[in-house]
């Protein structure tokens, strides 16, 4: 598929890969499956997140892998390890089947061994470009997560200190440590 875009309605039709994939102008993303640590720390902070939000499912949707249409001609689809939406914000269930074309409110991503430093500054900032309020660059291994804002300032969470949901989920707040736990 390389050689020349490709759009989001194309990469729905994508089978047979293993792994993550997203589209970045036009152009098909593939990685290899993520390591056994991500997939722990995903699974630990969807169930942080989801647990929170059921609590009052009327203030915002999480999912895990939820494809994101962030730009169009050429196309831009990622898939963040969890997205969150206001829900006010989404669409009606029968308008989901696709990829969402709105622009989450919060995106967590989980580091991964095979995850280059490259990558993972081109995704937080294209989240940050298309006006992403809040994101989470969570590191397992140093046991840190950097939040990113629409304005572009970031901070260097530690161990320590706390996690907070800010105006997209009011009232969220973990200890950083727990992620990891």
């Amino acid at each position: 598929m390389s050689g020349r875009w490709m759009t989001a309605e194309e990469l729905a039709d994508v089978s047979g890969i293993v792994g993550r994939y997203d589209l970045l102008d036009g152009q098909l993303i593939v990685s290899g499956p993520a390591g056994g640590l991500h997939g722990e720390v995903v699974a630990n902070l969807a169930g942080l997140i989801g647990s929170f939000v059921r609590t009052d499912p009327r203030e915002a949707y999480a999912g895990i892998g939820t494809g994101f249409i962030l730009g169009r001609n050429p196309d831009t689809v990622l898939g963040p390890d969890i997205g969150v939406v206001k829900a006010g914000r989404m669409p009606s269930f029968d308008q989901c089947q696709g990829f969402l074309e709105l622009v989450p409110d919060l995106v967590v991503e989980v580091v991964s061994f095979n995850d280059s430093a490259q990558w993972l500054e081109t995704l937080w900032r294209r989240y940050v470009d298309a006006g992403v309020p809040l994101t989470w660059l969570v590191h397992p291994e140093q046991r840190t997560v950097t939040v990113y804002h629409a304005d572009g300032t970031s901070r260097l969470l530690r161990e320590h200190d706390t996690l907070d949901g800010e105006d997209v989920l009011p009232g969220l707040r973990l200890l950083v440590s727990r992620l990891f736990d």
